[in-house]
């Protein structure tokens, strides 16, 4: 901005007013007149200038937070399994690019956080931590409704620590479990009709699994080749005792298969080593996969045991590591089913995906629309047909039919 011209004249007046008196007294009274009249004029330039270059000050308007926020829990570890967390993380991308992309629909307003701790303590009070704040992170507000999305059964147990945190509006929903959980955790816990839970089953995957397996044994025999099922391991992240599995696998074996196979479950983990590490430290999950796909291969070879199921998150990376460098060179393998898989180039491998992703945003949009309490205690999800003859799966698998 340019000075106005006048002002360094200022000083130079006065010194032309001092030198006036000194030298030439008949002009003093002129140039006390010649003084005042730049003054007078600078101060008139100078107000104009004010007038014309300088603007108000703005006036700030706080900006109003969304009203909705979704924030998702996950286990310690989990996430980049290429599995479960993954297939729900991608869900809760979704969401988040669905409220970018309708910012400006009061009905979709919300925001999509997630919490991934170190360790099972952490987890906690993160929960608790987020449950007694409900002031929004990007603006100076607060959100109306909170929805807290559970993704492991076992995070229940978190809800008695925090229930009396959470405010009227704040809701739960807890997944891969079933509807007898929800309704024991609600009164457990006084959330009532605030708790809700969701699931998809693994069941009519399994029951194709079973008769692949039969199908198989039965060419095996008819060459003379030794395959069977009489042993059949199912391998777990946790025992039954901490994690209660309600994805019908078991169940569903015991239905199809009987007195004819026995099943060998085997935790890998437990709830003091976070799902990470094996319990007596020596190994990582991941690489105790890897020893016992080994171990179930010498078993293979010996009896004819030919298949297992997975269910080790994070760990399945170890057994597909195994499977990596064996069942790509010719060497026969027995044959793995990964339960909460993906698809895969490796050879004798087998995948179910539940699509907890589609669950999710099929449910979050739902609870935003009813008010707070209203929405279905559970929710099963297995197939929908939205009327022009395509049904969506929620329950998907590569096993040859």
């Amino acid at each position: 901005m340019r000075k106005n011209h006048w002002t360094w004249r200022s000083p130079l007046c006065i010194m032309h007013y001092a030198l006036c008196i000194k030298h030439f007294p008949w002009r003093s009274q002129l140039c006390i007149m010649h003084y005042a009249l730049c003054i007078i004029f600078s101060m008139s330039l100078l107000s104009c200038r004010d007038d014309v270059d300088i603007e108000p000050e703005p006036v700030v308007i706080a900006k109003k937070g969304v009203p909705y926020e979704v924030m998702v829990a996950f286990a310690p570890g989990q996430l980049g399994d290429r599995g479960y967390a993954d297939n729900v993380l991608s869900g809760v991308n979704m969401l988040s690019r669905f409220a970018d992309m309708f910012a400006d629909t009061l009905d979709v307003q919300f925001n999509v956080r997630f919490i991934s701790p170190y360790s099972m303590d952490d987890l906690q009070q993160s929960i608790e931590v987020w449950a007694k704040n409900a002031a929004n992170p990007f603006v100076d507000d607060s959100y109306k409704r909170r929805l807290l999305v559970l993704t492991e059964p076992y995070m229940v147990n978190y809800i008695d620590s925090m229930n009396t945190l959470l405010r009227p509006t704040d809701e739960v929903l807890v997944m891969k479990v079933n509807e007898d959980d929800v309704k024991q955790a609600a009164e457990k816990s006084g959330l009532g009709n605030r708790l809700h839970g969701l699931n998809i089953s693994a069941a009519p995957s399994i029951r194709r699994f079973c008769q692949y397996m039969k199908r198989e044994v039965g060419y095996a025999k008819d060459s003379g080749k030794r395959l069977n099922y009489n042993t059949l391991p199912v391998h777990r992240l946790y025992d039954k005792d901490f994690m209660v599995y309600r994805d019908s696998v078991v169940e569903t074996l015991i239905e199809e298969l009987g007195d004819s196979t026995t099943i060998a479950p085997l935790a890998f983990s437990n709830e003091k080593h976070q799902g990470i590490v094996t319990p007596d430290g020596q190994y990582t999950v991941y690489q105790f996969a890897y020893v016992w796909a080994d171990a179930w291969q010498t078993v293979y070879e010996g009896l004819g045991c030919g298949y297992a199921i997975i269910d080790l998150g994070s760990g399945n990376a170890g057994w597909d590591y195994w499977l990596l460098g064996h069942g790509t060179t010719g060497e026969e393998t027995f044959q793995t089913l990964v339960l909460d898989g993906n698809e895969s180039p490796i050879f004798n491998r087998y995948y179910i995906t539940r699509q907890f992703d589609s669950a999710l945003i099929d449910w979050v949009p739902s609870w935003m629309k009813e008010p707070a309490g209203t929405m279905p205690a559970f929710m099963i999800f297995d197939r929908e047909d939205n009327g022009t003859g395509y049904t969506y799966e929620y329950c998907i698998d590569n096993i040859p039919i």
